[in-house]
């Protein structure tokens, strides 16, 4: 009679590829999109124009994005096989794109002075999490880059990831793990 065990020795485990959501933040000029270049066959979606201030023997292919629709275009037009992660930097002004590209079907995402809604926060959010479904069916992984900002409550100061309005820790739930 064979007895069944849930323990594994390691040379019987079979090896998934795990695909991850992550973000990197800290102050410019520390190492972000250098650290996130060194995951798996990585392809840079510049938002920032970073490419420039990274050491070229950590630069990889990239694409300078102005625009969400650009993004989009990228993961749903071209072909991106060869890569693995999607590197994105940053995600402060990916967010801020996403907002631009929702207004131009629905102008009541933004209030009269330009800034979004609740309603435009919302959906800034659905947007995010269908971006990381689309990432997923295409079996990558993601990193976001983001700067931080510093909060500071009586003297006790918290260093988080720069990312407009109430989305930053929205999307935050999203990831596998955040790390400055």
């Amino acid at each position: 009679r064979i007895k069944m065990t849930l323990i594994k020795r390691p040379n019987e485990l079979t090896q998934a590829k795990i695909k991850l959501k992550g973000l990197v933040y800290g102050q410019p000029g520390v190492g972000k999109t250098s650290l996130a270049l060194s995951a798996p066959k990585p392809l840079l979606i510049d938002f920032d124009n970073g490419l420039r201030r990274v050491a070229k023997q950590y630069q990889t292919d990239s694409v300078q994005v102005q625009s969400y629709q650009d993004l989009l275009d990228i993961l749903t037009k071209e072909d991106i096989s060869a890569y693995e992660t999607i590197v994105i930097d940053t995600l402060g002004k990916m967010i801020d794109r996403i907002g631009d590209w929702l207004a131009v079907s629905n102008p009541k995402v933004k209030q009269a002075d330009g800034q979004l809604s609740m309603k435009g926060w919302g959906n800034v959010k659905g947007e995010f999490q269908r971006l990381l479904k689309l990432l997923e069916g295409k079996n990558k992984s993601a990193i976001f880059i983001a700067h931080e900002k510093e909060e500071k409550v009586g003297d006790d100061v918290t260093k988080r990831p720069d990312v407009a309005g109430s989305s930053g820790k929205d999307i935050v739930k999203e990831l596998d793990f955040m790390g400055p």
